[in-house]
């Protein structure tokens, strides 16, 4: 299933149409067996990703680096990407893609330091590499906060608050989505929430029945 909320409004995607917004959420299970609305990026000279849509998750069964998949026409900026996912290789998010040479990306990675950070900024990339173990082929829901105006990332395992980051990313706004390589990586549950000011969010969040969502802010700074 795919859908956006926006306001008190539930749009259902049953054939896929391109969707902008500034407040609202996305959420695709892949429940419906498609990856429609979503468009997959290689940046690795040996060979693509090899995406597709297995037992309702979306698997990339690829061996080389670098894989992407970005939801289509979907920009936003302050915003809460999530997915549940598990991998033999690496696996994570993506967010302010806006364009090949500037985006940001953060993953878990178990035969390595276990959790990077991956910045791509004006064509040059700078990894971040922090110590929390991960484990192999785990199924974890990894959650990344980011702030626009300061350029913060927030990253949470299973709803526990891991670390926080400070990018250099020189655009903080674009396309959402997930990132692998370097063995099969499944993903299930992918939701972004594009965050609006703050005055809006509570406001907004509190006519859904959402408040909860308002503490985003506040939990990252512990």
């Amino acid at each position: 299933m795919k859908c956006w909320i926006l306001g008190l409004s539930l749009v259902m995607v049953l054939s896929w149409t391109p969707v902008q917004a500034k407040a609202g959420f996305f959420f695709d299970d892949f429940n419906d067996g498609n990856a429609d609305g979503w468009t997959f990026l290689e940046f690795d000279t040996r060979g693509p990703g090899e995406w597709s849509v297995e037992n309702q998750t979306l698997v990339n069964n690829a061996s080389t680096d670098w894989n992407m998949g970005l939801l289509d026409d979907v920009f936003v900026s302050d915003q809460v990407i999530e997915t549940k996912l598990k991998t033999t290789g690496y696996a994570g998010v993506t967010l302010w893609f806006h364009d090949e040479d500037n985006w940001v990306s953060a993953f878990i990675y178990p035969f390595s330091t276990g959790l990077r950070i991956l910045e791509m900024v004006d064509g040059n990339s700078t990894p971040f590499l922090y110590e929390h173990q991960t484990l192999n082929d785990t199924w974890y829901d990894f959650r990344v906060e980011a702030d626009s105006g300061t350029g913060e990332l927030a990253i949470y395992l299973d709803s526990d608050f891991v670390l926080a980051h400070q990018t250099n990313s020189l655009y903080r706004s674009g396309q959402s989505g997930v990132w692998s390589g370097n063995n099969p990586a499944h993903f299930d549950n992918f939701r972004v929430t594009a965050v609006p000011e703050p005055s809006t969010l509570v406001s907004g969040l509190l006519g859904m029945g959402l408040a909860g969502f308002g503490g985003w802010r506040r939990r990252r700074k512990r």
